[in-house]
């Protein structure tokens, strides 16, 4: 930048050395914590880890490493330990890591939300109706303001995490939206368990 350039002069280049330098070991840092989280689940429910397709690892350990949130690199260690599970029922699209990407901290919880009120034994057009967690209750947990919620909903139906419902009553065809309850469409339950950690 010109501006940073003047200022500094010579000691521009330095000072962006450093930053490089800076960044760069953040990111091998997270990237072996990615590895390290993902053995330890893994070793946890006692599974054997196999080998992951590189349009799978590539873009997981590229997303990885410029997390700089706890809960959200938890949930790539456990795409990871997930994608190395020979036993696990999921298959782990190349999709997931972009996906996880685009994620906040809040529409992570949202998610998780919505996944914990899912019950997928019981028939489709049934659960998809009764595991909507109404967007009363998200705000109340989570604290957020219509705002940020909205937004979130709007990301996450983009995403296509999100499903939109439909229902009859008294003869008459309601829409339920993302704006007024979340609930997890097939793709939606199969990232969120993706990124769960594995059990035996």
């Amino acid at each position: 930048m010109p501006f940073i350039n003047k200022v500094l002069g010579p000691a521009a280049d330095e000072l962006g050395l450093i930053l490089g330098e800076r960044i760069r070991m953040f990111r091998l840092q997270n990237q072996i914590k990615l590895f390290q989280e993902a053995q330890q689940m893994l070793k946890t429910a006692g599974i054997s880890p196999q080998q992951v397709g590189l349009k799978t690892l590539l873009p997981l350990m590229e997303g990885a490493s410029i997390e700089d949130d706890p809960s959200l690199a938890q949930k790539w260690s456990a795409l990871l330990a997930n994608a190395a599970n020979p036993q696990s029922l999921v298959t782990i699209e190349p999709s997931f890591a972009e996906v996880l990407k685009q994620l906040t901290t809040n529409q992570a919880h949202i998610l998780q939300m919505a996944y914990d009120a899912a019950d997928p034994t019981l028939p489709k057009e049934q659960w998809l109706d009764k595991s909507a967690v109404p967007a009363k209750d998200i705000l109340a947990k989570l604290s957020l303001s219509v705002d940020q919620y909205e937004i979130a909903a709007a990301n996450l139906q983009r995403l296509q995490l999100c499903t939109n419902l439909t229902d009859v009553i008294n003869g008459k065809i309601t829409f339920y939206g993302p704006y007024n309850s979340i609930c997890l469409g097939g793709y939606g339950y199969a990232f969120i368990t993706a990124c769960t950690p594995p059990v035996q």
